[in-house]
């Protein structure tokens, strides 16, 4: 069943964001992709004027919490960061033969949208607005600590897994995005 999302856009809000790849396909392991998201955020955050507080690109998600600015909305701040990420995601599968990836998204496409020859991501994204600092907090951590969770395991401590703002907060790292606290 399709489900369409739209939030309401409201200048200076801030949102806890998540979206999925199509079929909770496992497409962020690889790096390449996982930094055609990274890139696109990094472009997008500034052409929206948006306040990035929190990433992790996840094996087939990415979590996000950051404050909307001025122009646009988080609706389409979102679609235009997934529509050109999967471009470039559908580009890099073609160029590396991954024809496993290639077959998923053709297969997602013809389910949900036929006029399209691949689909990346779900069409929709789960959104929640955050009102009180405890929340921002809670949703903070739990974006740090998603790569440790039992399921996932991706490592050891927050800040030695790759594609999360957990580095800029433990670490001072450069992440590759800028963030921004609350």
């Amino acid at each position: 069943m399709k489900r369409k999302h739209s939030l309401t856009y409201s200048p200076h809000t801030t949102y806890f964001l998540t979206s999925t790849v199509t079929d909770f396909t496992h497409l962020f392991h690889e790096k390449a992709p996982a930094q055609i998201v990274l890139d696109n955020l990094c472009f997008y955050i500034q052409e929206f004027a948006i306040k990035l507080h929190g990433f992790v690109i996840m094996p087939n998600h990415l979590h996000l919490l950051l404050t909307t600015g001025e122009q646009g909305n988080v609706s389409q701040f979102m679609g235009r960061l997934k529509e050109y990420s999967a471009k470039q995601i559908i580009r890099w599968c073609e160029e590396h033969n991954e024809e496993r990836l290639l077959e998923i998204f053709y297969s997602s496409a013809k389910k949900y949208r036929q006029h399209y020859n691949y689909q990346v991501w779900q069409e929709r994204f789960d959104g929640l607005v955050i009102t009180a600092t405890e929340t921002y907090n809670i949703k903070l951590e739990y974006i740090h600590n998603n790569p440790l969770q039992e399921h996932w395991q991706l490592c050891e401590r927050p800040e030695d897994y790759q594609f999360s703002s957990a580095r800029h907060y433990i670490n001072g790292e450069n992440v590759g995005v800028p963030i921004v606290g609350l």
